[in-house]
Parts: structure tokens; sequence; C-alpha cells
């Protein structure tokens, strides 16, 4: 393998896994740079990683493209069919017909999981894990490939997490499941149609095998399945059969309960009630408990209101698990996962679950019940508790009315947020000089608002009015009085006065980001030129933009409340290396301090804020 690119792998610090695989799958920069993107990211997996390498592996080709045989037939020496020895472009059929030459061995990928309480984990290359590939016979059983797991994994019969007589052992295949015994490598090929298997050793505690075999207390999928069958918890997350519980029964020495592998529920208490209520519906008091929340990424909006249906999650203490669309989980950890969780939620939910322009409104969906508005008003309520995150998009008398019971701010004011800027400007027009306006506009308004009433000049104010409180206040009344009572709590803590001061100086402006930027005292020429290349394209970017530039640096997309400070700093980042780092947990902004223009800073900036493929890698 080519030492350069081994080396600017380790330099973007990609996982010492991922390089070996690499390495032993013979993938050079010839390849990359023919490779999809699809099939790239299975081993590298950061889309910024990926570019870089991209780049690297171009450059590389082209410069030493002359000096080395064509790619064409390196690729046909590794398949057979060019003999070494032959010149460019010459073939070769000294195989033709050979049944010895007919490959008798296939790849596979060997991983160990390692079975903790209710759930498996797969054991990291730092702790003897990590992905093994070895070639085996196509005749090989499943106790051969077991057998030879355990070679792997517990070299000389020992590992980092015991002795080898200590655990009890599964194989299971690539879907995770106990391994059809009867079965050959070669058939499991034939089978899968899989291009390159993977194995998985399960290592289980024989302690805890036996105690698991003893416990006679229902399975904590039974439990989940009394809140399933209660909360009504999403179509798409269907539980498995509820068999052994009754509601109302105890359940003893329950460590975990998990949602379909989505969500998991740690108890610290021993004993677990489901409490029945005079109206037949159960709660469950997971109070000062710890949940474990896994959230898909792009699908942030039905998981969240589904995991949200349990009353009492307000009172627990949450720990937000981002799941990639390859079905791995990103390495970021803590409140800057919650916040960037939170954010994903709500602009997911302006898309989806709103209308209006500046100002949004819940409408009606017939496949949001009460319990389903009930959900969001707890998401409020826990984005606010935790991180004091408000969805300012929301109308602000709508939210008042949903904390305080009563408008404070301006209803004329929100409405001109929700109107389109064409309905704004129509309307100020009208109000200024109403004989001025286009009767076939003023009517086209008039009639997309239902409005019944012929208006005037002097009338128009009092009617648009009007038409705020039904559309602000009277259609979405449904959702305010689902609202009202979570929200209400929040009154004790944030006046309306509060609310306001929060509205204003949240919203992202370039003025109010560029006031909470804050720069190293001792800055070089090139340092401060990066600086105003910052400034002036925050002072240019639209709200949509200056948003993901927020939720860039801070996992929100407002300005955050106090400290509300993002520090910027410098590095020595150049070539296809550069690119902005933005770590949310510190809020730190991490700028490449050679750029050749404005232009250039703009182009990169615009490209990594529109991509919607940030991952957090840095915990």
């Amino acid at each position: 393998m080519d030492k350069d690119l081994i080396d600017f792998l380790r330099e973007r610090n990609l996982p010492e896994e991922n390089i070996t695989r690499i390495i032993d799958e013979k993938i050079d920069a010839h390849i990359i740079v023919l490779m999809e993107d699809s099939s790239l990211e299975t081993y590298i997996p950061l889309y910024g990683d990926r570019i870089a390498v991209k780049n690297f592996c171009s450059e590389k080709t082209t410069h030493r493209g002359n000096k080395k045989e064509s790619l064409i037939n390196k690729l046909k020496k590794r398949l057979g069919k060019v003999d070494s020895s032959y010149k460019d472009g010459a073939s070769s059929s000294h195989l033709l017909g050979n049944k010895r030459a007919e490959k008798t061995t296939r790849k596979i990928e060997l991983a160990w999981m390692h079975k903790e309480g209710d759930h498996s984990k797969q054991v990291r290359v730092q702790t003897g894990g990590g992905v093994r590939n070895i070639e085996l016979p196509k005749t090989s059983t499943m106790k051969e490939i077991l057998d030879e797991s355990l070679d792997l994994f517990f070299p000389g019969g020992k590992s980092k997490r015991g002795l080898v007589q200590e655990f009890d052992f599964e194989l299971l295949d690539f879907q995770q499941e106990p391994v059809e015994k009867s079965f050959t490598l070669e058939k499991y090929y034939d089978r899968s149609k899989i291009r390159s298997l993977r194995f998985h050793l399960l290592s289980i505690p024989k302690q805890l095998n036996a105690r698991l075999t003893e416990n006679k207390t229902p399975r904590t999928e039974d439990v989940i399945k009394i809140m399933d069958e209660v909360d009504n918890i999403s179509d798409e997350k269907s539980l498995n059969s509820f068999d052994e519980a009754g509601a109302g029964e105890s359940v003893n020495n329950i460590d975990t309960m998990s949602i379909d592998n989505e969500v998991v529920f740690q108890f610290f208490d021993q004993n677990y009630e489901i409490e029945e209520h005079n109206d037949g519906t159960l709660s469950d008091p997971i109070s000062c408990q710890k949940l474990e929340l896994c959230i898909h990424r792009g699908n942030a909006l039905m998981e969240m209101i589904s995991f949200f249906k349990i009353p009492d999650i307000l009172s627990a203490s949450l720990d937000i698990k981002i799941v990639l669309p390859n079905g791995k989980l990103e390495a970021g950890e803590g409140s800057g996962v919650f916040k960037d969780c939170i954010t994903e939620f709500w602009t997911s939910f302006y898309e989806n679950c709103t209308i209006g322009s500046n100002f949004k409104i819940p409408f009606l969906r017939h496949d949001f019940q009460l319990e389903e508005w009930q959900s969001v008003a707890r998401i409020i309520h826990k984005g606010f508790e935790e991180c004091d995150y408000v969805p300012i998009s929301l109308s602000k008398v709508f939210l008042e009315e949903a904390i305080y019971g009563k408008m404070v701010s301006d209803l004329f004011e929100d409405y001109m947020q929700y109107l389109s800027e064409s309905e704004r400007e129509l309307v100020k027009k009208a109000l200024a000089e109403f004989s001025e306006v286009d009767e076939d506009d003023m009517f086209e308004f008039l009639d997309s608002h239902q409005c019944r009433k012929k208006v005037t000049h002097e009338n128009f104010r009092s009617v648009v009015l009007e038409l705020a409180h039904k559309e602000l206040i009277q259609q979405p009344k449904y959702v305010l009085d689902c609202f009202s009572p979570i929200l209400k709590s929040i009154a004790y803590v944030m006046t309306p006065d509060d609310l306001s001061k929060f509205y204003k100086h949240s919203e992202a402006t370039p003025k109010g980001i560029i006031k909470i930027l804050t720069f190293p005292d001792n800055m070089d020429s090139q340092e401060r030129e990066v600086r105003q290349y910052l400034k002036t394209y925050i002072k240019e970017s639209d709200k949509k933009t200056l948003r993901s530039f927020l939720r860039f640096c801070t996992a929100i997309d407002i300005i955050p409340p106090e400290p509300n400070t993002i520090k910027v700093q410098f590095s020595e980042m150049a070539g296809f290396t550069r690119c902005p780092v933005g770590h949310t947990c510190g809020r730190v902004l991490e700028l490449p301090k050679m750029y050749e223009n404005f232009p250039s800073f703009r182009a990169e900036f615009n490209s990594l804020l529109t991509s919607d493929v940030w991952v957090m890698d840095i915990i």
C-alpha cells in the first residue's frame, strides 16, 4: 500500500480499524478515485474525510500516472486476467480452462459482540475487538468459523474481557441472528448474495447466562408492550407481543428496558411497578431515572414524538444517541447531541406540521391526535429545561396562549410575520393608501384567508386583526388545549417579558451573531484577514444560512443564552485538508488561516453549511 495515502488517512484521524480494512482489501489511491461515494462511505464514514481523500488520491494519481502501469491492467492482474510479465494491454489466456485456478476460498469479516445486561455491544479494536478479515475454504462449517473467531479474539484462551472459559459463545450471521448450523460458508454466500459476509462472535458471561435462565420475571419487551398498548407509540416502532406480565404486576430485577433496540430505560430501583389509574390509563414512574434514546438521523420528528408520549419523561435524565444512515452511532455525546437532536426535530416540525412565513402556527393533521400534540409540548418543555431552547419560529402570541393562557404581545405584528412577504407588503400598502392597492390582489388575499366581510380603508385594520386572531389563536385552539397543561409550569420560571426578550435576543441576525464571536487577542495578518472574511460572510448571509451557521457552531439554530459566545480559533490547515470545524459542546469554531480570497472562503463555508451531512465525531 502507498505509505503517503496511509499517512494522510491517519492525519485525518480515520479509525485504525478502517485503515486496516483498507490495507487488507488493497484499496489504493487509483481505486479510491473510481469508487462511488456510497461504496467509499463503508470505509470512510465522514463526508468531509471522503472529499479530502478523493482529492488527495486524484492529485496523486494525476502526477504519477505516467510512471505506473495503467489502472486497467492493475485491476486485470488482481483478477488474474493478465500475466505480470506481459506488457501493458497484453492479454493472457493461460488461466482459461485451468480447473486448479478455480477459487476455493472466500473472504469473510469477523467481529466480536459482548452481551451486557439485555443488550449487546460491539467490542472495539482498542479492547481486542474490531473487524478482522480472513479467508476460509468455501466448505468451512459454522463450527469452524466459530473456532476461528475464538482464536482471533481470544488468542491463547484469553482476552481483555476475561478467559475463554468464563463465557458462553454464539455465532451470529450478517443479520445478527444465530447461524444455521447445517450451512457451510458457500451456502451462506449463495443464499445471501452479499459480496462480503460478516459473522459476529457473541460472548455471554456465564454468570449472566445462568441468571437470565433462572430469572422467571417477565421479559423487558413484555413490559414495554404495556406502554405501547396504552400510549400508542409509533406504528413504525411495533414492539414484541405481551404474553407474560399483566398490568399492575411488579417487575423485579430489571436493569434495562428497550423499545425495539431504539430506547433504553435504565432503572436504579430494583422494583418497577406499572400504576393503573381510575380511567384505565397506565403510567410508569420513571422519575429521576436515566433514559437512553436512539434517534435516527433524518427521522427525529416521528421518533422524538413517539418517545415523548411517556408523561414522566419530563422528570427523567435523557442520554441521546444519534444513529447514522449506515447504522453506526455518532461519536458525539452529552448536551451537544441533545441540542442537535432538538434542532433537527424543530427543523423537520416546521416543514411538516406548520404553516406561516417567519412566524409559524401548527396546523391540524389527521395523524396527530391528543397524544402526538402533548408529546410535542413535552419536547418544548424538555428543550427549555435542559438547554434553554425555545422554538422562536412559532408565533409569540401562540406560545403566550399556551404558557400563560393569554396574549401579551402585539397580535398584529405577529400576524405580519406570519404572512408571506408579498402579502405583508400588500397589507402595509393598504394601510397606508387603500385606494392604491390592486383590486385583484386584494380580493385574492382576502379570499385565501376566508374573509367574509367587505373591506374599506376605514375597517381594513380591524378586519386584519380578526383574521389574525382566527389564524393564530382560533384555528390552532385544539393544539393550544393540548399544549397548555404541560407548558403552563414554564410560567413560574419565565415571565411574558422574559419570553419577549428571548425572542428578541435569540433570533439569528448578522449583528447578533457577530456580537457573540470572540477572537484570539494576538492575531497575525492572515488571521485578521480571515476574521474579516467571517464577518463579511455573516453580514451577507440570509436567515436560513445564519441558522445553519449557529447550528454548526453551537448545535442549536438560535443565539444561545448566557454564556452566549462562540470562540473562534485558527489552525494551519491548508490544501485538501482545509475545512472549518465546529466543536458544538465547547462552542468553538476552528478556521483555517490560509485562504486566497473572500470568494474562496464563502464558497467553502456555503458548501459546508448546505451539505446537511454534519456528523459529531469529536467527543
